[in-house]
């Protein structure tokens, strides 16, 4: 050792200082690994951290870790880097070992490295030795075709010429299919695990080529299966409302009122997120046994539906019909239900958006009725509802998640009925009293909670004002319902009408033309109790009908909107509602009448003040003359047209022109197109119909046909559509046609194209 004394002065005396310093100060510093070595099985799909530990032999800065790139697809960590690395100090790194679904089957060695970060860049002995080996998982994946790969067959089959699916024996796994895939110097571009199948992308550019390597495959003893990627048929999706409504239209005026098929369908068209919402109901209870609440709706809380009123009037499925209107599943969206079905579909589940929806349709909703904490003993519900139960549903509601609540009861003042009329009535005396107990709960709940509150105004033709909870009080979270016919008028009714006057926010369809699920008895069918309704005119049974009808379809629209835009409050809620509900004179008022089209479209919804945004375009432009083969003749010239809409607006092409200009700009000619043409000549991408959705593509591609010396020309297309708002939207683009005679413009053909066979055409 080098001994060095240095004699600083302090406080006037002398101190020494001895350093002692090793003569090897420059040795590398030494990695010590705890465990010594990592080796993980992962499956694809899946993620696992392991924890791993280390230390330096001597202080280390500005330290980085290296993941060999052998090991990289798979391992991550954390944290990538260190300022300082205290010498002897155990440090934990943490692997983050994973493999996606496309990963390579097999087995992968490699280290996890200390390097220096300054300019040597060196790396510290020892590295960590790990071993990962990637077995198929339960994750699938697949890859979608190149558009310009996709083919029409001569038998009308549609799939890309270099892509097959096939299907493996038992016994088999994906190093087989790798190696299938190899022999025949392809790839696997897609894994579906429980069918043990594979997505094949193959060097074929023609249907022959393509055959010939299914002539192949079936040969192979591990292949059980081998077919082309074809084209599904789309089957239409419906709504059992659209089914009742071929049946019957007099079953569904009450729904079509409020324009809820064109909420649906703006909504299902829309590309914003739908957000999951839990509805409250507190009622009567649910029969739980109705095939509407069966298949994918979730239901909580009561089982059954027995009520009856001190009055002598019995009640039975009151609650099972206003659920029904709130969130009855849609089975005609997953299935085939038969057109004479009497099923319904409430409306929350009439958003569709795909074949990945379940009965609910694409807003996932939970319906709450008359929750109890099940931290309790379950009492058996009492047919008659007080206000010590009903208030606990609310609370316990709100406990569990309800963001918006229905009550489709309550209690009139009993000074204001005819002596012969009163019937569960609030004393004059203790009206003000009940009305505090109802505000307490609301106004709890209009902050931290943000909850809002739906109230039927009641049937005893008696202002608003003087029922509990709905019309006698105002408060920003709480709507008030009244009743209208479907000729918006005031709903009146044998032994009463419709609450009205400054009480009531909004109305709704009440009068005895709603249908909705009543008291299941199987077999299903409307002319029982099953579903309460009338037809033509004539009650078929107990009909369902006042307020309490009315509510529940504006806590379903309401339900929407908190679905697109969950971050609204129930004031904006009850705004939204009540400025697009539609105008109507009633004397006594009872509000404007709700609609739903024009509630989603409020700007603070999807905002449907904007207009779609249609971009077209060509590709190549201009384009040289081409020598394959269109419609038979040869030379021809090829290009493709794209339409993009880029506002999020949905719009549907009506109409489209070819206009051709020789090279000197002279008009030569024009073909006038309908919806019907602009689905045959855009069918390589997109929607294969006229409508192109928000922010999405319509593509076609497309050929002219021609002969003659190298003159120059141009076509210029012209489109008309409507927007989901009503706008109408139109726009152009022109494509220049090199090396075309202009004395042959006139007898252009122009027509979408497939690849690798003959185009078909139009002439023009």
């Amino acid at each position: 050792m080098n001994t060095i004394f240095l004699r600083p002065a302090l406080h006037g005396g002398l101190l020494w200082l001895l350093f002692l310093f090793s003569a090897a100060t420059g040795a590398t510093p030494t990695i010590t690994w705890t465990p010594p070595s990592v080796t993980q099985k992962v499956a694809t799909g899946q993620t696992i951290t392991v924890p791993v530990k280390f230390t330096a032999s001597k202080n280390i800065s500005n330290a980085l870790v290296r993941v060999v790139p052998t090991l990289a697809p798979f391992v991550a960590t954390n944290p990538s880097s260190f300022p300082s690395i205290p010498k002897g100090q155990t440090i934990t790194l943490t692997l983050t070992i994973s493999a996606a679904a496309s990963s390579p089957i097999g087995t992968f060695d490699g280290t996890i490295q200390i390097k220096s970060g300054g300019k040597t860049n060196a790396t510290f002995a020892k590295p960590l030795p790990v071993t990962i080996s990637v077995k198929q998982g339960d994750a699938s994946f697949s890859t979608l075709p190149d558009p310009d790969k996709i083919i029409t067959d001569p038998e009308g089959a549609v799939y890309p010429v270099n892509q097959l699916l096939i299907l493996l024996n038992e016994g088999y796994s994906r190093s087989d299919a790798d190696n299938i895939a190899s022999s025949i110097n392809g790839r696997i571009i897609g894994v579906i695990p429980l069918g043990n199948m594979y997505q094949l992308e193959v060097p074929a550019d023609t249907i022959q080529e393509l055959e010939s390597f299914i002539d192949l495959l079936r040969t192979d003893l591990r292949v059980k299966a081998v077919t082309q990627n074809l084209e599904l048929q789309p089957h239409s999706v419906t709504t059992d409302l659209e089914n009742l409504r071929n049946f019957d239209p007099t079953l569904t005026r009450a729904y079509d009122k409020l324009n809820l098929d064109g909420a649906w369908k703006l909504i299902a068209a829309s590309p914003v997120p739908l957000h999951p919402v839990t509805i409250g109901i507190v009622d009567t209870g649910i029969d739980m046994n109705h095939p509407e609440f069966k298949d994918g709706v979730t239901v909580k809380g009561a089982s059954s539906d027995n009520g009856s009123t001190s009055c002598g009037r019995t009640v039975d499925s009151h609650g099972t019909q206003v659920a029904g209107i709130i969130g009855a599943n849609n089975l005609s969206s997953i299935s085939t239900l038969s057109p004479d079905s009497p099923q319904m579909n409430g409306i929350m589940s009439g958003v569709v958006r795909g074949i990945e929806d379940d009965a609910r349709g694409s807003i996932k909703y939970e319906l709450l009725v008359n929750p109890k904490n099940p931290s309790l003993p379950q009492e058996q519900s009492f047919e008659r509802k007080f206000l010590g139960e009903i208030y606990d549903y609310l609370n316990e509601s709100i406990r569990q998640g309800a963001k918006i609540i229905n009550i489709s009861m309550g209690n009139g003042r009993c000074d204001q009925f005819l002596p012969n009329k009163k019937c569960v009535c609030v004393p004059e005396e203790t009206f003000n009293d009940v009305r505090l107990a109802w505000a307490s709960i609301f106004a709890v709940t209009e902050g931290a909670r943000d909850v809002l509150f739906v109230a039927s105004a009641g049937n005893d033709d008696i202002e608003a004002i003087f029922n509990l909870p709905g019309g006698g009080i105002s408060l920003r979270n709480l709507i008030t319902v009244g009743a209208t016919t479907l000729t918006d008028s005031r709903a009146i009714y044998p032994h009463g009408a419709s609450n009205y006057g400054i009480g009531v926010n909004i109305a709704a369809p009440g009068s005895v033309d709603v249908y909705a699920p009543g008291i299941y008895t199987e077999p299903l069918d409307s002319d029982r109790d099953d579903y309460k309704v009338t037809a033509n005119g004539v009650v078929i049974s107990d009909y369902f009908s006042g307020t309490s009808a009315s509510a529940p379809m504006v806590t379903g629209v309401a339900g929407l909107i908190k679905a697109i835009k969950p971050e609204l409050t129930p004031k904006n809620i009850k705004d939204i509602l009540v400025a697009t509900g539609n105008a109507i004179s009633t004397n006594p008022p009872i509000g404007p009448r709700l609609d739903a089209h024009a509630a989603v479209c409020h700007p603070d919804v999807l905002d449907c003040s904007k207009a779609a945004k249609l971009n077209l375009s060509f590709n190549p432009n201009p384009a040289p003359i081409s020598a394959s083969s269109c419609i038979g003749v040869s030379p021809s010239w090829d290009y493709k047209a794209t339409l993009a809409e880029s506002a999020g607006v949905g719009v549907t092409i009506n109409s489209f022109t070819w206009d051709f200009y020789d090279a000197g700009g002279n008009f030569l000619n024009r073909q006038d197109n309908d919806a019907t043409d602009f689905t045959d000549f855009f069918d390589d991408c997109g929607p294969g119909s006229p409508y192109i959705g928000p922010s999405s593509t319509a593509c076609g591609n497309l050929c002219v046909h021609y002969g003659g010396d190298d003159t120059g020309g141009s076509v210029i297309m012209t489109f008309t559509g409507q927007d989901d708002n009503g706008n109408t939207v139109t726009g152009s683009g022109s494509e220049v046609l090199q090396g075309v005679p202009a004395s042959l413009l006139r007898t252009f053909k122009i027509g979408p194209a497939s690849f690798g066979v003959p185009r078909g055409g139009k002439e023009q």
